[in-house]
């Protein structure tokens, strides 16, 4: 594959991630869109991802090793250290 042809792949794959967002109600300021950016500098193009990306898809995962959800609340834990 070309070059171009990797570039442009990339963009399309872009454009995809971009539309997969906002079909999910997860663009509200378009700063994630802005960050998602084709680097086809030298002679391998990248597609760049900010680092939260996954957390967009996945969410967050559990606070402590073997920890329920909610149990106990988060609120309840910042209180605790907090004191």
């Amino acid at each position: 594959m070309t070059n171009d042809n990797l570039t442009a792949f990339l963009e399309s794959l872009k454009t995809d991630i971009i539309h997969s967002l906002q079909s999910k109600g997860k663009y509200a300021t378009g700063q994630t869109a802005q960050q998602i950016t084709v680097d086809a500098d030298g002679d391998n193009p990248q597609l760049q991802l900010p680092a939260y990306m996954q957390l967009l898809e996945t969410g967050r995962g559990p606070t402590g090793k073997d920890a329920l959800p909610g149990s106990p609340p988060m609120i309840d834990r910042i209180k605790q250290w907090c004191q």
